[in-house]
């Protein structure tokens, strides 16, 4: 086979074995990579999320936990305060039936319809011993169907704070019931309205802590990527030449150290470039000097004038300058073994006179 049929083979063996060229990425996975996903997001849009969702958190306990106690602890209040008005109201009642003696009485009902007038959304209702109502102040007379009268006292005595009229001498004449209307814990609108505006105050304290949170969040990894921010940018301005660039951090937090270490590297690469410069221009000239020798003995050796003495000595200058170049060679090897750790170094006495000789005899 000759060398012109051989050719197309080999690129078609080429095509053959190279590898198919990088595809470009499918709509489906540019999709894939816009979507929103924790890793993708900013370190200082992670620090802002999670001191949020931390407040948040903290907010939705607090306020579950102080709800519950809350709403025990103010229904026991609330039923509290309606037990005492009912107790003041039997014990002004039994006072002023000691004067009356007569619980039928409209003056000795008289402070049943005080409470109701003092305390609005509560309903009183008085009882004596044969379970006979002396005051309702919840009964409504409906005159179209003979007079009949309707209270809204509740049924279930749960729903109501009960005290009994007893006299000084520990007779018992009746009893007193005291409602609140709508409301089955004994729990006035006022209350109801307070215990709201409570509940209100507590989501609105949250939310303002979950945007505290945030602000503090968003300032504090600001203020912690702010000098890593400077290590990158310092990073890539070496990267790109600049081997003076500094982060000129200081500090005793971690992220200083980071920077200052960043530093002291980035000093010791750049001592390490200029002296491969020095190193290289100090070769150079050290190149050129032997160079220039042998370069001017071999000028002269070809003229054919030259004598065969002058012919002797200027190959000999040319052998060594060739070895003090080989020399060289092999002290730049060492060098760079001795860079790597791979060899030691072997202290030997100069003969300075003989050197100096041999200068002088290459000029």
């Amino acid at each position: 086979m000759t060398e012109t049929e051989a050719k197309p083979r080999i690129l078609e063996t080429a095509e053959e074995v190279a590898p198919p060229a990088a595809s470009s990425p499918s709509p489906e996975r540019k999709k894939e990579k816009k979507h929103l996903r924790w890793s993708n997001l900013s370190y200082t849009t992670r620090v802002t999320l999670a001191f949020a969702l931390i407040a948040a958190m903290t907010a939705l306990v607090a306020i579950g936990v102080v709800s519950f106690v809350w709403e025990q602890h103010f229904r026991t209040y609330t039923a509290d305060n309606m037990q005492t008005l009912c107790e003041t109201t039997a014990n002004r009642i039994a006072a002023i039936y000691e004067e009356t003696g007569d619980l039928w009485n409209p003056e000795t009902t008289r402070p049943a319809a005080q409470a109701t007038e003092l305390t609005s959304g509560v309903g009183v209702r008085v009882i004596d011993l044969k379970g006979s109502t002396v005051f309702d102040s919840s009964v409504i007379i409906d005159e179209q169907q003979g007079d009949v009268f309707t209270s809204f006292a509740p049924q279930d005595r749960s729903q109501a704070a009960t005290a009994s009229i007893v006299l000084p001498d520990g007779e018992k004449v009746g009893t007193v019931r005291l409602w609140v209307y709508g409301s089955e814990a004994l729990m006035r609108q006022p209350d109801q309205e307070f215990r709201d505006n409570s509940y209100q105050a507590m989501f609105i304290a949250g939310g303002v802590a979950i945007v505290l949170a945030s602000c503090i969040g968003f300032l504090f990894a600001r203020n912690l990527v702010s000098p890593i921010n400077r290590i990158m940018k310092t990073a890539r301005a070496i990267g790109d030449g600049d081997l003076s660039a500094r982060t000129k951090l200081t500090g005793e937090d971690e992220v200083a150290r980071l920077g200052e270490t960043f530093d002291v590297m980035a000093e010791s690469v750049e001592k390490d470039r200029d002296l491969e410069r020095r190193l290289t221009t100090d070769v150079a000239h050290e190149l050129r000097t032997p160079l220039t020798a042998i370069k001017g003995w071999a000028e002269t050796l070809m003229d054919d004038s030259v004598d065969r003495e002058t012919t002797k000595k200027g190959i000999g200058v040319i052998i060594k300058e060739s070895e003090r170049l080989s020399g060289m060679v092999e002290e730049l090897l060492d060098f760079s073994r001795l860079q790597s750790g791979r060899l030691q170094l072997s202290l030997t006495k100069l003969d300075l006179v003989a050197e100096l000789s041999d200068a002088v005899l290459m000029f």
